[in-house]
């Protein structure tokens, strides 16, 4: 007995002093100082076109910012027969805008960065392409079994007939109107309670906007002709806010050439892939941005030249039963008692997270109060300026 006891003890320490003999490691290469640039555009040769660059330096996996954005470099477009046209810097977010600009198509460009700290990057030349228009956008609603839920999903048509273009890129901005789950016609202004029947002062409608985040990209490359049909643009789940009344996309198309094509979708099959077995194992991307003076330094990115082809699509609501999404606001009714030296038009707000909502039925009446982002549309983001486009 004594035998196994000794046994048992021994054995917990062989254990205990594993445990505490195990230190984390960490690779140098996560912990370095590796903030090489990236570079995310396109040079618009579209008629009045504005061209855009956003700058921001890569990343540790120790890093928790979302982004380090490149703020005061010099950037410029320059044709090959010597032309330049200077950006603009927007700010501190890293994005250099150009005026607008007709660029000669038959010339070839190069994208020039100077940045703040001395360091100089350029691109290779590229040729123009140009981008055909969009035939259509369309949606279809069906039931995604992997979400097991409802999903409108959004397509695109669009075709080359002189067969050129071959290889394409998409993004979209999107815009969707929402509203507060309650409505109310009293405002109070200066602790005093005023009936406004005037709809345009209250904040019922917002709009706000939001941006792809999917790199999209379709090439006819191999097909006799240069059709792309039903490419996938956006898939949109039930229980989505952006649905609860109207939304819009507005779809940008480009068109790339080989190279830039290549570049997308090594990009595309790296940050989109699920981590599995078979999936595309980590790679270099090997862009056409270059610094001169330090050849082997890393700089990510593609520039490219063309024209923007853009098409918009609306989506109500009112087209898709039972889609609302479940909010996680609790909109409950507080009453304000009635204060007999308080008139029933005088309103105390004793908690700025509530406001007015109305009166009960009570006599006299008490005032009912409700927390604001259940009334005000602006809590949810956007702005209660109606787009110029909305229909």
């Amino acid at each position: 007995m004594l035998k196994a006891e000794l046994k048992y003890w021994f054995l917990m320490l062989i254990i205990f002093s594993n445990y505490h003999c195990k230190k984390s490691y960490a690779p140098p290469e996560t912990n370095a100082n590796n903030l090489f640039l990236s570079v995310d555009g396109m040079i618009n040769t579209g008629a009045n076109g504005v061209s855009s660059f956003k700058l921001t330096r890569s990343q540790n996996l120790s890093d928790t910012v979302p982004e380090i954005p490149e703020p005061g470099a010099t950037v410029a477009i320059q044709t090959t027969a010597g032309s330049s046209y200077p950006l603009i810097d927007t700010g501190s977010n890293g994005v250099y805008v150009s005026n607008a600009l007709t660029l000669d198509p038959t010339q070839q460009y190069i994208l020039k960065i100077a940045t703040a700290d001395g360091r100089h990057y350029v691109s290779d030349p590229v040729t123009p392409k140009a981008t055909p228009p969009i035939d259509s956008l369309s949606w279809t609603l069906g039931f995604d079994a992997v979400a097991n839920t409802e999903a409108v999903n959004i397509y695109l048509n669009t075709h080359d007939p002189s067969n050129n273009t071959r290889f394409y890129r998409w993004d979209f901005i999107d815009t969707w109107e929402h509203q507060p789950q309650k409505r109310t016609f009293y405002m109070v202004k200066n602790k005093t309670i005023d009936y406004i029947s005037d709809t345009t002062q209250h904040n019922w409608h917002c709009w706000s906007n939001g941006h792809s985040t999917d790199i999209l990209l379709g090439t006819s490359n191999g097909l006799s002709e240069d059709v792309i049909s039903q490419a996938p643009i956006a898939r949109i789940y039930q229980n989505d806010l952006r649905m609860d009344v109207k939304y819009s996309a507005l779809v940008r198309q480009y068109a790339l050439d080989a190279p830039g094509y290549d570049y997308w979708k090594l990009l595309q099959q790296i940050s989109q892939s699920l981590g599995g077995l078979f999936d595309i194992q980590p790679a270099q991307l090997m862009g056409n941005i270059h610094n001169p003076d330090a050849p082997a330094e890393p700089v990510y990115g593609f520039v490219s030249a063309s024209n923007v082809q853009e098409k918009r699509i609306f989506i109500s609501n009112s087209d898709l039963p039972g889609w609302k999404s479940a909010s996680t606001l609790v909109c409950s009714l507080v009453i304000n008692r009635y204060d007999s030296n308080m008139s029933i038009f005088h309103f105390d707000l004793f908690d700025p997270k509530y406001s007015f909502f109305g009166f009960d039925e009570s006599l006299p009446p008490n005032q009912l109060i409700i927390p604001t982002e259940c009334i005000d549309c602006t809590f949810q983001g956007g702005s209660t300026v109606k787009p110029s486009f909305w229909q």
